[in-house]
């Protein structure tokens, strides 16, 4: 009987990229069906899977991940949520800051005078008491 040699590399890629699509779709499906079973109000986002950008870093739970027409934030952590992770969607500029309050209503973190306050429908960035950044969150899971 004649042997062929066996590259597991590729048979290994095709299968991990398989296992990894079946399970992307598999949950994309779940959250399509949870909205459409679900009552859906106009002021609440639709969630898609896919959509959710990680800015936590390695060993950190996301905790929250939440959009505005300008910014991705994440809530990050571990046990708890203590990290909050702000991208801007224009220049890519991020800042990371440690979480001054939070509740399961809102998030607030603070650097100098310039505070970050994340609810589930809006991000609102104030120095001093003026509001340099008022949005409304298109997004959050």
């Amino acid at each position: 009987m004649k042997k062929f040699p066996i590259n597991l590399k590729p048979t290994l890629n095709k299968l991990l990229l398989g296992v990894g699509i079946s399970v992307f779709l598999t949950s994309a499906v779940g959250v399509v069906q949870a909205n459409n079973s679900s009552s859906q109000s106009s002021d609440r986002p639709t969630l898609l899977a896919g959509d959710d950008r990680n800015y936590c870093q390695d060993g950190e739970s996301m905790f929250i991940s939440a959009e505005t027409s300008g910014f991705w934030v994440n809530i990050c952590g571990g046990d708890n949520p203590y990290t909050y992770v702000g991208v801007s969607k224009r220049n890519g500029n991020s800042i990371r800051l440690p979480l001054q309050k939070y509740s399961s209503e809102e998030f607030i973190a603070v650097n100098g005078d310039v505070s970050y306050r994340l609810t589930r429908s809006r991000l609102v960035v104030k120095q001093g008491r003026r509001t340099i950044v008022n949005q409304a969150v298109t997004r959050w899971n």
